[in-house]
């Protein structure tokens, strides 16, 4: 007798241009496929190439053309690259935006939405809150975020609203906890760790791939958010340990560095952590992978956008550790932090079995 494998349909991001998004939906979905489920991302819209992407009427956006066009047959390669891997690991279904996802709703036996921003009050998206005709089927979410809590009041209408339609919320900040509860007392959001952390450090090495061009031993920085200010933090740090600074970057930035990579792929990214001795990171997903790695780190935090990497230090109980002092200042237990991580992990797979079995 074959067994029937219950089928999730999955709204979340998974874009080229976003190491992050690319490996919270890639730990997501063999988490659910390990459930013995099958799972299909459904988005709205496939991202363009680069070099067919055009350019909007405004000075702003010719500017920032014009910038990009220096590194153009860079930020390809990691176009084709990524996309290749986004072709060889997920089952994707893209629809010509919303609308036409509202008028042809994928069948399934589930429908889930999660992880990273998909909430983010600045740039509401509806099929990002499962606001479409689902039948009678459950609409859950999986460690859902909202990335700012600053939102105006019609959103926050619309988010509230839309929230009650849920049969299971789950979130990936603890501070997202008051925020809903302010919107409806009767909500009862649970918190989950981010998908990158519901598969282990292995799982990880073996998506990842060397990058050969740099030096052995190197300082690596990844940075979304960046204040110039730090960059003598890190040229101090460079002086002590003599060692080289390595940026990885999509988009080019003033950043204090040696070598900047423009052109790294995913699983290159994923290599470049795990073999630095140090991480400066300002973002999400290259601190979670900080952490993954065991690595020492200094998490330079957005001040208008603080709660993301606040959250996940407070979780793991680091202490963060400014830039100059991470050689003797990085003072991070291991051994308790992977043990949280197990926890988590088993938390966070505990709550999709019991909402995919009852």
């Amino acid at each position: 007798m074959v067994m029937y494998m219950k089928k999730v349909a999955v709204i979340t991001y998974c874009e080229w241009n976003s190491y992050g998004s690319i490996c919270q939906a890639y730990g997501l979905k063999k988490t659910i496929e390990s459930l013995g489920c099958t799972e299909t991302i459904y988005k709205t819209f496939r991202m363009e190439s680069p070099l067919r992407k055009r350019v909007k009427k405004s000075l702003k956006s010719i500017a920032k053309y014009l910038l990009t066009l220096p590194h153009l047959k860079k930020i390809n390669r990691i176009y084709k690259n990524n996309s290749a891997f986004i072709d060889e690991n997920f089952s994707i279904c893209y629809y010509n935006g919303y609308e036409d996802l509202k008028d042809s709703v994928p069948e399934a036996d589930f429908y889930l939405t999660g992880s990273d921003q998909v909430w983010n009050p600045d740039e509401i998206r509806k099929e990002m809150f499962l606001d479409f005709n689902t039948g009678q089927k459950p609409r859950i979410s999986y460690a859902a975020s909202f990335g700012s809590q600053k939102m105006s009041e019609e959103n926050r209408r619309y988010i509230e609203k839309s929230l009650n339609t849920f049969d299971v919320i789950s979130v990936r900040e603890k501070s997202m906890i008051s925020i809903i509860k302010d919107m409806d007392p009767d909500l009862n959001p649970q918190v989950h760790i981010d998908p990158t952390f519901l598969l282990p450090a292995d799982e990880w090495v073996k998506c990842s791939s060397e990058r050969k061009d740099i030096p052995k031993k190197y300082i690596l920085v990844y940075a979304l958010y960046w204040n110039s200010e730090l960059n003598k933090e890190l040229a101090a740090l460079s002086e002590t340990t003599d060692l080289p600074v390595v940026s990885v970057q999509l988009g080019k930035r003033a950043i204090y560095c040696q070598k900047t990579l423009l052109d790294s792929d995913v699983r290159e990214f994923l290599w470049l952590i795990k073999n630095a001795e140090y991480v400066i990171t300002s973002s999400f997903h290259g601190l979670a992978f900080s952490i993954i790695f065991n690595k020492k780190f200094s998490a330079a935090i957005n001040p208008d956008a603080p709660s993301r990497l606040k959250d996940i230090l407070e979780c793991f109980s680091i202490d963060n550790c400014g830039i100059r002092e991470l050689p003797s200042g990085f003072s991070a237990d291991y051994k308790s932090v992977n043990k949280k991580i197990e926890e988590e992990r088993e938390k966070g797979i505990g709550y999709l079995r019991s909402i995919l079995y009852g």
